[in-house]
């Protein structure tokens, strides 16, 4: 969510911030705990940049992780209003569905943009890795010409999740992948994540639930950055709590001229499997 119109992540974790297979670096195959589950989020205003325009927020999103056999599934419905100080309003929407193989291998999604008074946009897409640690190819429906080419390397949204619930597991307080989500341009980022020391069992959650009762958990920031090598600065950030079975939790989705709070005040399991 780089701009207005990007979606994720929140897949990011949501889509990019929750789950899937993980590829560590050695390339061995490991799987954390997590938990598939449905939830929801407020939306509001963070915070705003001195001389912006924005002066309120109001919106909701919606996730749902679950279970798929041999693949992991991922939906998201997100709907946001923005009030500008001299009352001009913008209304805009995303949903994400999305199919990942838990070997890591592939990954398909449909992308819907909704912006008040204007068609939906709709993209969608597949991609596929060589195999752990190896680049690949990625197709859009809406491109022109050959497959993208991704570099050696490269996870998809929700396996990037879960190498992030490792990595902060092992105690790593720093990294870099490059991710493919299919959104914005091009669909390609290179994200640095920065986690905090483990926050241990018992500690205060913003919900009660038995899904985060007794949980590890860490406070992570995650730095969206084009492709573009020239470009210093990341397009989008995110920092929120992540804990040990997936479940994200004081999620902040900062845009730079603004940024959105989403407060999760519905959470449940989802049954699944095979």
């Amino acid at each position: 969510m780089s701009r207005v119109s990007r979606p994720t992540a929140c897949a990011v974790l949501l889509a990019g911030l929750v789950l899937s297979i993980l590829l560590p670096l050695d390339g061995a195959l490991a799987a954390p705990a997590v938990a598939p589950h449905r939830a929801v989020y407020e939306l509001s205003l963070a915070k705003t940049a001195n001389g912006g325009d924005i002066s309120q927020a109001h919106g909701k999103l919606e996730f749902e992780w679950a279970d798929a056999c041999a693949n992991w599934t991922v939906s998201q419905r997100t709907h946001v209003r923005l009030a500008g100080a001299e009352g001009r309003v913008i209304e805009f929407g995303w949903s994400l569905s999305s199919l990942e193989a838990k070997d890591g291998s592939q990954y398909r999604y449909i992308i819907r943009r909704l912006n008040a008074g204007q068609p939906p946009e709709l993209v969608r897409g597949q991609a596929e890795l060589s195999g752990p640690g190896q680049g690949g190819s990625a197709t859009r429906g809406d491109a022109e010409g050959a497959p993208m080419a991704l570099p050696k390397g490269t996870l998809f949204p929700t396996a990037h999740s879960l190498f992030l619930l490792d990595a902060a597991a092992r105690g790593e307080a720093a990294m870099g992948r490059v991710i493919f989500d299919g959104s914005g341009e091009v669909g390609l980022f290179f994200v640095n994540a920065a986690v905090s020391a483990a926050i241990p069992p018992g500690g205060e959650a913003g919900l009660e639930s038995p899904l985060l009762r007794d949980r590890k958990s860490w406070r992570m920031t995650l730095a969206y950055f084009g492709m573009d090598e020239t470009v210093s600065k990341p397009e989008h950030e995110q920092s929120f709590r992540l804990y040990a079975n997936g479940v994200v939790d004081d999620l902040i989705l900062d845009y730079g001229d603004f940024a959105l709070r989403a407060t999760l005040t519905s959470l449940e399991a989802v049954p699944g499997g095979c």
